[in-house]
């Protein structure tokens, strides 16, 4: 199974109750573009990078 964007937004983001989350897109990162996902509540919060290769 491929873990992209899309993959998070169906799979994982439903399951973040609770959770303020924020997706960004970059289309000229370091290495290609690049997907931003952050997730943050009142006691956790973190971000996951999706790098996509062209």
């Amino acid at each position: 199974m491929k873990r992209n964007i899309d993959w998070f937004k169906e799979e994982i983001a439903p399951v973040l109750l609770g959770y303020e989350i924020t997706y960004s897109y970059f289309e000229d990162g370091d290495f290609d573009s690049l997907n931003q996902v952050e997730f943050n509540s009142p006691k956790l919060g973190g971000n996951i990078d999706f790098w996509e290769l062209n």
